[in-house]
């Protein structure tokens, strides 16, 4: 069972180790080649959390955590909910984390009145990404102007279009 944990200035050495690692990244190197690795050093840090922390409902950031307290993944919404992410480090794929991350984030997000629906779009060729987000309930409601899949969860029936 996971926890999530709202960001802090505590989880940022391993915010900076999950950017860096390449086999976590991977999935975001056609935007930062060669291997979609971003670099996070210390002096960013505060202003990151500054626009990070304490913007619920417009934007939320926070860590998940395994029983025994080792953070193994980051979760995200943005502009109420119209954005948001999911990364799992990899080496803690595989376990079904993503999962419950996901379930945690939705949680959490729909806790908030402002917040009707989620939405994530992604390269159609990331069959995991789609799987989970379909297992979750989100339903693909078309392509976005680059060609990626958008999926959406909406907090109640009536408000799908």
């Amino acid at each position: 069972m996971l926890t999530l944990i709202p960001a802090g200035r505590e989880h940022m050495p391993f915010r900076q180790a999950l950017l860096a690692d390449a086999a976590t990244m991977a999935y975001n190197a056609p935007w930062s080649p060669p291997d979609g690795t971003l670099p996070f050093p210390q002096e960013s840090w505060d202003a990151w959390l500054a626009r990070w922390t304490d913007c619920e409902p417009e934007r939320f950031c926070g860590y998940v955590a395994a029983e025994d307290g080792t953070l193994v993944g980051e979760v995200c919404w943005y502009g109420h909910g119209a954005g948001m992410g999911v990364v799992i480090h990899a080496a803690h794929r595989g376990k079904g984390y993503g999962a419950q991350a996901l379930q945690l984030l939705i949680a959490r997000a729909f806790s908030h009145k402002e917040i009707g629906y989620l939405e994530n779009n992604f390269e159609s060729t990331r069959n995991p990404a789609l799987r989970l987000h379909l297992s979750a309930g989100f339903t693909q409601v078309g392509t976005d102007n680059d060609g990626y899949l958008v999926l959406r969860l909406y907090k109640q029936k009536e408000d799908r279009p």
